[in-house]
């Protein structure tokens, strides 16, 4: 009741003042937690790993779905992979690695190895595979446990609310996880009676989606969503946050850009640092500090709200459940 109320107050709100609301609540706050400035950039928490530009969902929202996907089906090399892990420990990084951006990482059949050698160079980085669980196994899982993962989260896409969670996710805590873990070392989210201790050694989250949601324009790709949202936005914290290569060394300014058609760089031919504090990131990052998307196509089209979550004051939270989807 009060996030359709808090929604219905704010969309009929003037424009001039939602955007004042963005900035005031929401930018501002965001860019002072994360101790943003134009003359200092913080290293980014998290690296995506775009092993395969490859997926086999059918999710209207997302280019990179079976049928729309216009890319060449590529993979990365260990060579390349293995060259930004080194650059990633002479960094000192010890956030979040992910393997996936718009793809499925479990069409890649050197995942494992992957994840293996990730933990091995960076043992103190936190593991992540999202899947869309099409691809998950028993035997899969077990492996990527092997490898040293930390955590496996599943979206599962169903075509309607009717569909049931695959029998395999129930399974494979069950089966794998339970016998494997203590009860305070196991965390479990999605699959009725939930574990959830503090600091788990591993988790497993399974979330429920439907495969015709309507999200973010997502750069002004998303097949269901030719038009952005009317509000013009401003600042956003993912080319302050994420760095993300391609399967063939390419680095997008957001995980957003599915075809890559704003590069940062290339790590075939330059190093981490040299990419991150460049100058094509650091343009970018002054437009949008100054609220200013109109530069580049990709953030011209692209309606996500800047954030993820809002700053911690309840206006901030407010303003957040209210603009967040407008239009």
């Amino acid at each position: 009741m009060i996030s359709r109320l808090t929604k219905s107050v704010f969309s009929s709100a003037p424009p001039r003042l939602q955007k004042w609301m963005l900035n005031r609540f929401i930018y501002r706050k965001t860019i002072e937690r994360k101790k943003i400035s134009p003359g200092q950039t913080p290293l980014f928490d998290t690296v995506f790993f775009e092993v395969r530009t490859r997926c086999n969902g059918h999710c209207k929202f997302c280019l990179a779905s079976v049928g729309t996907d216009p890319r060449n089906d590529i993979s990365m090399s260990y060579e390349l992979f293995d060259k930004v892990l080194i650059d990633l420990a002479d960094l000192g990084f010890e956030g979040r690695i992910a393997f996936h951006n718009n793809s499925e990482p479990l069409l890649f059949k050197q995942l494992p190895d992957f994840v293996a050698r990730a933990k091995e160079c960076l043992p103190r980085c936190y593991i992540q595979i999202l899947t869309n669980g099409r691809a998950l196994t028993l035997s899969r899982t077990e492996q990527l446990l092997k490898a040293g993962v930390d955590q496996i989260s599943v979206n599962v896409y169903r075509r309607n609310e009717r569909e049931s969670i695959p029998r395999v996710l129930h399974d494979i805590r069950s089966k794998l996880l339970e016998p494997a873990f203590e009860e305070n070392q196991l965390e479990v989210l999605g699959l009725g009676r939930e574990q959830s201790p503090d600091k788990p050694k591993f988790s497993f989250v399974v979330s429920q989606r439907l495969e015709n949601e309507l999200l973010d324009s997502r750069a002004g790709t998303a097949p269901n969503k030719p038009q952005p949202a009317p509000l013009e936005r401003g600042f956003c914290q993912y080319p302050f946050t994420q760095f993300i290569v391609s399967a063939d060394g390419q680095v997008a300014g957001c995980c957003n850009d599915v075809l890559f058609e704003l590069p940062m760089g290339n790590m075939k031919n330059s190093t981490v640092s040299e990419i991150w504090f460049g100058k094509e990131f650091s343009k970018l990052r002054g437009d949008l500090l100054a609220g200013d998307r109109s530069g580049v196509r990709t953030c011209r089209q692209c309606d996500f709200i800047g954030v993820k979550k809002a700053p911690g004051s309840v206006i901030s939270k407010l303003v957040f459940a209210g603009l967040r989807d407008r239009g």
